[in-house]
C-alpha cells in the first residue's frame, strides 16, 4: 500500500520528487490533434 511505500522510503532516507497532478505546459498534440480529429469526424452520424 501507499503507507508501506512511504515508510520504506522514509527508513531508507530516499527523497521523493513531487510532480504536479497535470502538466502546466500544453503538448503539441493539444494544439493539433483535436482540431484534426474533429475535422475528420465532421458530418459523421453515430448510432450509439
Amino acid at each position: 500500500t501507499s503507507l508501506v511505500v512511504q515508510q520504506f522510503l522514509a527508513e531508507e532516507s530516499i527523497s521523493v520528487i513531487t510532480q504536479p497532478p497535470y502538466s502546466p505546459e500544453l503538448a503539441l498534440s493539444d494544439f493539433w490533434l483535436f482540431p484534426t480529429l474533429k475535422m475528420g469526424l465532421k458530418g459523421t452520424r453515430f448510432a450509439t
